[in-house]
């Protein structure tokens, strides 16, 4: 399994985020709904509704070095549960076109990029990580980033198939009616369980013998670990 580099999980969090925080010189808003991302990292919005409301947005000056937009997404898991936050990305960006196909949208260039990861149960704390501009610009999300939630949800929504998964989990992993198992991440590579209780919590990754690029090879790739003996 290919571990994902921080340029990867910013790529994948903005794929699969429900809002943007944007700020910039005169204003801040949040943004409800998908992130726009172009192939090569930049991010159109919108420059109607919130933003036009709260004031003048960024034009000629951002692109002659002033007047940066920041934007800000955080990585949730799907599920309900403690600890959601899994990360948090922020953009440094520059206006460098209105681009008239997406409502007069703001095309906006990151020229810096700063990840943090929350640690995962029984992890140290992790800083910031700054990644370089270009390598944001080469890497994509995770192919199953946008359809994560849609697949957690429908997993968790089959605790006989969870509770079938759990009983792959290495033996030092505990499971009992008091520690039950959660699905709290889904990528091509695998699923990770978190199991819960007594005040600690523990998360496990099982992995697929194959990358799923779809949901459906994602699916398939669930009914093969649920087949492993």
């Amino acid at each position: 399994m290919t571990a994902y580099r921080p340029a990867d999980r910013v790529r994948s969090a903005l794929a699969a985020a429900g809002s943007v925080h944007v700020s910039w010189a005169a204003g801040s808003a949040t943004l409800d709904g998908p992130v726009c991302v172009a192939e090569d990292g930049d991010v159109v919005l919108a420059a109607d509704g919130p933003l036009g409301a709260l004031g003048p947005l960024p034009g000629r000056e951002a692109s002659s070095g002033t007047g940066d937009v920041v934007l800000r997404v955080t990585d949730l898991a799907p599920l309900a549960l403690r600890g959601r936050v899994r990360g948090s990305a922020e953009l440094v960006t520059r206006v460098t076109a209105v681009d008239g196909t997406a409502r007069h949208g703001l095309r906006l260039r990151p020229h810096a990029v700063r990840w943090t990861s929350v640690p995962r149960p029984g992890q140290r704390r992790r800083p910031t990580v700054d990644v370089d501009p270009a390598d944001y610009r080469a890497a994509r999300p995770d192919p199953l980033a946008a359809e994560e939630a849609d697949l957690l949800l429908g997993l968790a929504a089959a605790p006989g198939a969870v509770a079938a998964l759990a009983a792959h989990l290495p033996a030092c992993v505990a499971v009992s009616p008091e520690r039950v198992p959660v699905p709290v991440r889904l990528d091509r590579h695998g699923v990770v369980l978190r199991v819960e209780g007594a005040g600690r919590s523990v998360d496990a990754r099982l992995a697929f013998r194959h990358d799923a690029a779809t949901p459906a090879l994602a699916w398939a790739a669930l009914d093969d670990l649920l087949a492993r003996v």
